[in-house]
C-alpha cells in the first residue's frame, strides 16, 4: 500500500503486535516538542506492545534511542536505510534482525547491535569490527554485497551458522592460527570455523578450489559447496602400486550435504560421511553411483540430475531412504527402491511407466513431473498421488 503519511502519538495501540509500514513510508518515527526552549523527543509508539516490525524500502529517516518498543523481537529495515545507529536505536529485546540496506556505509560499534540478538542479517558491505557482533549471535547471513576478511576477533564464540553471498571472495577467511579453530579450506589459509559452528553455507559463491582431507572439522553438520565446486571427493594414493583413495570429509559429522551444480565427479564407496541424513546432488553430476556411494545413513536424497542415464540397480540406493526425489528419465527397475521408502517425487522429465511391482509397500505418496503420460498402476498403500 502507498501511505506516505506520519504516524502520530497515539495512533498505534499497545494491543497491536505486529506492524508492517506502508511500501512508500518516509516520516521520522518520533515528534519533536519543546520545553523551556530545550528540544525532546516522544517515539509514535507505544514502548510496550510490538514484537515485530517491518519498516519498508522508502524508509531513510535516522532512528533515535529509545524510540522503538521495548518489546520488539524481530525488525526488519528496508533497503534505502543509510542513517547511522546509535546506542539502543534498536532495543535489546531483538532477537532477530535483518538489516536489509546494502548503501548503509556505518560501522557497527562495539554496543550498537542488540545483546541478545540471535539471527543476523546484513546486506551492506562494511568491515565489521572486533566485538562488534553480540555473543548472543548463532546465525548470521552475509548479503550479496559483503566482501571483506573474516577473523575470528570478529566472531563470537557462539556463533553456529554462516552464509556467504556470492560476491564474497573466499581467499578473504584469514586467521592466524589458534587452539580453538579447525581447519577448512586452509589450501589458501586457516579456517573460521571454530567447533561451536555447524553449519557453513557458500550460496551462490565462486570458489572451484579442491577440499583436502583435514579441511572439514568433525564438528560441521551441514555444508553446501560453493556453486562452481568440481573437484573429487577423494584423494588417491599408491602403496605398492596399487591406488588407494581417503575421502576429503571424515567419516563422522556431517549430517546434510548439498553438492551443487556443476559438481560432476565421482562418488566411490565409502566417500561420503556415515552420519549424513540428507544429500542432495545438483544438476551437471552424470556420473555412475555404486554400491555404497551413497551412505545407508540417508534418508531424504534429492537426485537433481537431469541427465543422469544410468539405471538404478537393486542396493544402489540407502536401504533407510524414506524420501527421494529424481529429475531425470530413465525407467525403474523391480527393487530398486528400497523397502523403507514413503515419498517418491519423480522430476519433470520422467515419462516411463509405473507397475506395482516397482514400488515398495511402505510407499505413501508418490509426485509426477508435468511430462508424464504413461502407463501408471499405483500399489495398494500409497494414499496420496500428485499430477
Amino acid at each position: 500500500m502507498e501511505y506516505n503519511v506520519p504516524i502520530k502519538l497515539g495512533m498505534i495501540p499497545s494491543t497491536l503486535k505486529e506492524l508492517t509500514l506502508p511500501i512508500d513510508y518516509n516520516h521520522p518515527l518520533h515528534e519533536f516538542f519543546i520545553i523551556n526552549e530545550c528540544l525532546y523527543y516522544i517515539p509514535v509508539f507505544p514502548p510496550y506492545g510490538l514484537t515485530k516490525l517491518y519498516i519498508t524500502n522508502f524508509f531513510n529517516k535516522p532512528i533515535l534511542p529509545n524510540v522503538l518498543p521495548r518489546t520488539l523481537k524481530e525488525l526488519k529495515i528496508g533497503t534505502s536505510f543509510t542513517h547511522e545507529l546509535y546506542f539502543q536505536s534498536i532495543p535489546d529485546s531483538v532477537t532477530l534482525l535483518n538489516f536489509d540496506c546494502p548503501y548503509y556505509n556505518h560501522q557497527f560499534a562495539p554496543g550498537i547491535l542488540p545483546r541478545n540478538l540471535i539471527m543476523l542479517v546484513i546486506g551492506n558491505n562494511v568491515p565489521l569490527l572486533p566485538g562488534s557482533l553480540p555473543e548472543s549471535l548463532t546465525y548470521l547471513k552475509l548479503g550479496r554485497h559483503f566482501n571483506h576478511p573474516i577473523t575470528p576477533d570478529l566472531l563470537p564464540i557462539h556463533l553456529k551458522k554462516i552464509s556467504f553471498g556470492p560476491n564474497f571472495n573466499i581467499t578473504k577467511i584469514t586467521i592466524e592460527s589458534i587452539s580453538d579453530t579447525l581447519s577448512i579450506f586452509n589450501y589458501y589459509s586457516p579456517s573460521i570455523i571454530r567447533p561451536n559452528l555447524t553449519s557453513l553455507k557458500f550460496a551462490d559463491m565462486d570458489y572451484n578450489v579442491p577440499i583436502k582431507p583435514g579441511m572439514i572439522p568433525s564438528t560441521l553438520r551441514e555444508l553446501t559447496l560453493p556453486t562452481d565446486f568440481n573437484h573429487p571427493l577423494h584423494e588417491v594414493f599408491a602403496i605398492n602400486n596399487c591406488p588407494y583413495y581417503i575421502p576429503v570429509f571424515p567419516a563422522y559429522g556431517l549430517t546434510k550435504l548439498y553438492i551443487t551444480n556443476y559438481f560432476n565427479q565421482p562418488i566411490p564407496p565409502y566417500v561420503l560421511p556415515r552420519t549424513l541424513k540428507e544429500l542432495k546432488i545438483g544438476f551437471s553430476f552424470t556420473q555412475e553411483l555404486y554400491f555404497e556411494s551413497i551412505p545407508d545413513s540417508v534418508t531424504f536424497l534429492t537426485l537433481d540430475c537431469p541427465d543422469y542415464d544410468h539405471q538404478l540397480v537393486p542396493g544402489i540406493l540407502p536401504r533407510n531412504l524414506k524420501k527421494l526425489k529424481m529429475r531425470n528419465n530413465v525407467p525403474l527397475l523391480p527393487g530398486s527402491l528400497p523397502e523403507s521408502l514413503t515419498y517418491l517425487k519423480l522430476g519433470g522429465h520422467f515419462n516411463h511407466p509405473i507397475t506395482p511391482n516397482l514400488l515398495p509397500k511402505s510407499l505413501q505418496k508418490i509426485s509426477f513431473g508435468p511430462n508424464f503420460n504413461s502407463f501408471f498402476v499405483p500399489s495398494e498403500n500409497v494414499h496420496t498421488i500428485i499430477f
